[in-house]
């Protein structure tokens, strides 16, 4: 019962984390005066995994 509560807060704790690491998306006209993308516009491969990896720990809870 303690090892659920311990992973139920963990996974939100990371959930918090990647909330706040998100990078906020450009807007739109800041995108059609830049119309070249540079490396801050693509999503960032790290991201995408932790993602991948508080989703899969909310659903084996």
């Amino acid at each position: 019962m303690i090892y659920r509560l311990v992973k139920a807060e963990e996974q939100q704790q990371l959930a918090m984390l990647y909330e706040k690491v998100e990078i906020p998306l450009l807007d739109e006209k800041e995108v059609s005066e830049d119309e070249g993308q540079d490396e801050s516009s693509k999503p960032h491969p790290e991201n995408e995994e932790l993602e991948k990896f508080i989703g899969s720990g909310a659903l084996s809870s």
